[in-house]
């Protein structure tokens, strides 16, 4: 006597995903599940696919009305980018976003003087040459120093 795989039939099931990355946050069997009320995540129904478990359907992302396995295996490696290229990047963010802040603190009576905007033209450029000649390794102090930056 041979032993056969049993066939059982597809299982349509409730998502609910995330907004922004379409990845599965949950699923279940009810059709009448709705997603939380916080408009971050939405729900859908797709066929549960083999090997999908509640353990690991955060793996999983909604595309084009299927569920795609997403792991770090699947991915496409960016092309050109290096770990210090992405912190040169993040920190270059961080710099315009705290030199921006800090301009906003500036009393509103008092006019923004060309002096000031060369100041600042002037502790960007210095920064950012610092960011250019920076290892990876080298970007977690300076981010710090950046967000302790005052002027």
């Amino acid at each position: 006597m041979t032993q056969t795989a049993l066939q059982t039939p597809a299982q349509t099931v409730r998502l609910c995903l995330d907004l922004k990355t379409q990845r599965v946050l949950y699923f279940t069997a009810d059709p009448a599940y709705a997603a939380p009320d916080n408009a971050q995540a939405y729900t859908a129904e797709a066929v549960l696919p083999a090997g999908m478990t509640l353990a690991n359907c955060w793996q999983y992302r909604f595309v084009t009305g299927t569920l795609q396995l997403s792991t770090i295996a699947n991915r496409q490696p960016k092309a050109g980018g290096s770990l210090a290229d992405g912190n040169r990047v993040a920190l270059r963010k961080a710099l315009r976003t705290k030199l921006l802040a800090l301009w906003a603190l500036l009393p509103p009576w008092q006019p923004a003087s060309s002096e000031r905007a060369t100041q600042f033209a002037q502790i960007e450029a210095a920064y950012s040459d610092r960011i250019a000649a920076m290892s990876a390794a080298q970007t977690q102090g300076l981010a710090l120093e950046i967000e302790a930056l005052v002027i």
